[in-house]
């Protein structure tokens, strides 16, 4: 292989290069200049890189296939292929290609006395990814965040859940760590441990090297099987080691205590303590739904925001089919609009029958936006109670 020059100015566009391991053309090494380690786990290296053609920066992560018994090549691709079905969602990292060469090139990791080592015995994948600035650990050792803001941090946390969940994966490696932040944007990485759902398994092979991750056992969830209820545990610690950071009593025990014991700070809210534990529950089959724990985020940050649910009317209208009551349809309309059955029963007040054919519910005004065909509890309420509301110009739909 050839240096390509200008044709115009005969300037030098750029040189090949080739590995010092065995002497073959590195793609890596030609494309990218190596400027430092961003970290190093189990399965790989992250560096941050400059590419020579469009003078930006990217985070690229090394992967030597073989160094990992257990782990083949159709393990060590499996992250690309996940993270390519998720480059529509914008809280993911974005990942921008990913190619293999016959050795490890550049730097590997970093030992404690600054000496860079590595292993050039084997084959290495190469994943190309957007480079974010920080991670949320970082940011939790800042200390300069309120209570408010890590709400904000976790409904994005959450929402990216659910794409990541709906797209038939589990990400099986959610932490702190993995969670970063580019310009102000969330964004969740480090797919190396991402499963498909439907593959099954058992997770024991999820936890391979765990005792190289500084986190206590505890912050993984108890279970084997693979499912997204797994993510939902992990989702949970998070929210829980941010919140804890907001907590200033320095004699409170550390929050991986929390975690098993579930004892929180006397402070702390009756509805936010029982999130948190179904969260982080034993059994999976008691922890919410995806979707039922970004419905249940939304209040939560529309309480920091200083948005109370107010009560309303929504007029349904007769039910669309004769196989089912007003009733059924009603409690039906609430759970498409909430998200989530437990928080449609927290929200019903009351079903009227035949005469009004609608409901009473506490509404957000982010949740009444959503919908025609509604009136405040002002329009209907008078000393006798609830009473018919104005008279409806049709029956409510979602905008």
């Amino acid at each position: 292989m050839k240096p390509i020059t200008c044709p115009i100015t005969s300037e030098l566009i750029q040189s090949p290069e080739f590995s010092p391991n065995n002497g073959e053309f590195s793609l890596f090494l030609t494309a990218f200049e190596e400027l430092d380690i961003l970290g190093s786990g189990a399965f790989g290296t992250v560096v941050r890189c400059r590419n020579r053609a469009d003078n930006r920066e990217y985070a690229i992560k090394k992967v030597q296939i073989g160094s990992i018994k257990e782990y083949g090549v159709q393990k060590v691709v499996r992250e690309t292929q996940i993270l390519s079905g998720l480059n529509d969602e914008c809280n993911i990292v974005r990942y921008h290609t990913g190619w293999f060469e016959s050795r490890l090139n550049g730097k590997w990791e970093e030992c404690s006395d600054g000496a860079l080592t590595s292993n050039d015995k084997f084959p290495c994948l190469y994943i190309q990814m957007e480079l974010c600035e920080r991670s949320l650990e970082e940011i939790l050792g800042e200390g300069k965040m309120k209570e408010k803001e890590y709400w904000g941090i976790f409904e994005k946390i959450a929402n990216c859940l659910q794409h990541i969940h709906a797209k038939g994966f589990m990400h099986g490696d959610l932490s702190c760590r993995n969670v970063f932040f580019k310009e102000n944007e969330v964004k969740i990485g480090d797919f190396g441990l991402a499963r498909y759902l439907e593959e099954g398994g058992n997770i024991e092979e999820v936890h391979i090297n765990v005792d190289t991750i500084d986190e206590p056992i505890i912050s993984k969830p108890p279970e084997k099987e693979v499912s997204m209820k797994y993510d939902i545990y992990c989702a949970g610690v998070i929210l829980l080691r941010m919140l804890s950071s907001t907590v200033e009593d320095e004699e409170l025990d550390p929050y991986w205590t929390w975690v098993a014991e579930k004892t929180f700070p006397p402070t702390w809210e009756d509805d936010l303590n029982k999130f948190l534990s179904s969260l982080l529950h034993k059994d999976p089959a008691m922890r919410p739904s995806t979707s039922e724990m970004v419905s249940r985020v939304g209040i939560f940050v529309l309480s920091c925001h200083g948005q109370e649910r107010k009560v309303h009317i929504v007029y349904m209208g007769e039910p669309p089919h004769r196989n089912f009551s007003a009733q059924s349809t009603h409690h039906l309309a609430l759970e498409g609009l909430l998200g989530s059955v437990e928080l449609a029963k927290e929200s019903l007040i009351y079903i009227y029958g035949k005469s009004l054919n609608g409901f009473t519910a506490k509404l957000s005004d982010e949740e009444v936006a959503k919908l025609s065909g509604i009136w405040t509890e002002s329009d209907c309420f008078n000393d006798d109670g609830f009473g018919p509301p104005p008279v409806p110009t049709s029956p409510a739909t979602t905008k």
